[in-house]
């Protein structure tokens, strides 16, 4: 009995430290400074707004939030979406 209870806890241990591993999205790599450098290549001004905006999508790990703001400073609608997507 006490076997099994070793081998449970080794697995739950060995569980909690694989998962975030597996349940990470290889987006989530990217971070604030590549919707920066999209919107860059896109030829809109970088500046506090879009900055900002990039920050959040990076922060909250909120798509529409990110796109919401950077639409309100101008960015068309498809590139808000793609550049808050990989954040």
């Amino acid at each position: 009995m006490k076997l099994k209870r070793v081998m449970t806890a080794v697995c739950v241990t060995a569980a909690a430290g694989v998962l975030p591993l597996i349940a990470a999205t290889p987006a989530s790599a990217y971070g604030p400074s590549y919707c920066e450098r999209y919107l860059a290549s896109k030829e809109y001004i970088v500046g506090s707004g879009v900055k900002a905006s990039c920050r959040y999508a990076g922060s909250a790990g909120t798509v529409q939030f990110c796109s919401a703001g950077l639409i309100n400073l101008g960015v068309r609608e498809n590139h808000a979406f793609q550049a808050c997507r990989a954040v």
